[in-house]
């Protein structure tokens, strides 16, 4: 991952978790987006509040240049939500099967068909099934024939 490092990282103590800086986009013009787990909490205090921040957003445009914001697990539910809805309003997720979802709680499920199915219909259409004994869920392709030939 070293060779990702953005241009203008802030520091070198940011473990990056994910990334989408390129030499090549950068010198063209792109903007890029880092995110990244701190080695040690940022803490700081405004008036009656205490802000502990474990993570890193980093943005670089070539309008702005580089923005560091110190976040934390309740600041990227606030960003998820939002991009989210961003997300639903300029290109809907449809399911085959139900209609539109939302992204925030959902994971559209591609199948080898081209069928696209949300999480819930996925189970109730036998797609994926809860393994009681690994207490997890699993698509339909990973399940055992039974003696009878049956999934």
């Amino acid at each position: 991952m070293e060779e990702n490092i953005p241009k203008y990282c802030f520091d070198e103590n940011c473990r990056i978790m994910w990334v989408n800086y390129s030499e090549e986009h950068h010198k063209k013009g792109w903007s890029y987006f880092c995110f990244g787990k701190l080695n040690s909490p940022h803490r700081f205090v405004e008036k009656e509040c205490e802000h502990i921040n474990d993570y890193c957003y980093c943005v670089y445009t070539p309008l702005k240049g580089a923005l560091r914001f110190f976040i934390n697990k309740g600041d990227a539910w606030i960003y998820q939500l939002g991009m989210c809805s961003i997300l639903n309003d300029a290109e809907p997720l449809v399911c085959d099967e139900c209609g539109i979802i939302n992204r925030v709680g959902s994971t559209v499920i591609h199948i080898a068909d081209g069928v696209k199915l949300c999480p819930m219909c996925a189970v109730r259409t036998g797609i994926k099934k809860w393994d009681s004994e690994n207490k997890k869920y699993i698509y339909k392709s990973q399940l055992l024939p039974t003696e009878d030939g049956s999934l």
